[in-house]
Order: structure tokens, then sequence, then C-alpha cells
């Protein structure tokens, strides 16, 4: 769910569902990458949805994503499909349209 494509096209964030877990709400889903070509999916967060990749400026990449109503971001290497450091909080209060 909620795919975004990263850069060079080889792999996506997404959000999957816990294996063998009911999902509750979105903020039970984790975030992935998802390679293209063969599917693999890698774990990179659990809890959390809407995730998108994001470059700033001097070329550190994050993925934001929202949980509980707070933005996060969290470093991200999109080549090594790697988080980097701890998520931080961005904004709180915030509202998602999911339709």
């Amino acid at each position: 769910m909620f795919p975004d494509a990263l850069p060079g096209g080889k792999a996506a964030l997404a959000n999957v569902a816990p294996k063998n877990i009911g999902i509750g709400s979105l903020d039970d889903l984790d975030v992935a990458a998802v390679t293209l070509a063969s599917g693999a999916t890698k774990i990179l967060l659990h809890g959390g949805y809407g995730p998108r990749y994001v470059q700033v400026p001097g070329g550190q990449g994050y993925v934001v994503y929202v949980r509980s109503g707070v933005l996060f971001a969290v470093a991200f290497d999109p080549e090594r499909l790697e988080i980097r450091g701890d998520p931080v909080p961005l904004v709180q209060d915030v509202a998602a349209d999911n339709s």
C-alpha cells in the first residue's frame, strides 16, 4: 500500500501488513523497501504509513511517514535500502486522508 518509487526506479517504499497480525489501524503497518525486479521486501520500520522519500539540498535522503498523528523523518540510503539512525518527530497533530 501507499507505494513511492525511489531514485533510479529499481525499488519503492511501501506499506506492508505484518505477517500473522491483524491490522487494527494504519499505524499497525510496516514501512518497507520493495525491490521491483524480484519483489523482495525489506522491513525498514514497524508502525507507520504513507512513506515518502525526500531528498534535501546537499544530497541527504529521508523517509518521512505518519504514525499516531505525528509526521516523522529518518535518514535513509536509497542505494542500500537502509535506515540511518532513529526517526525524529517533525510535526504533531497531522491528519491524513487515506481514501
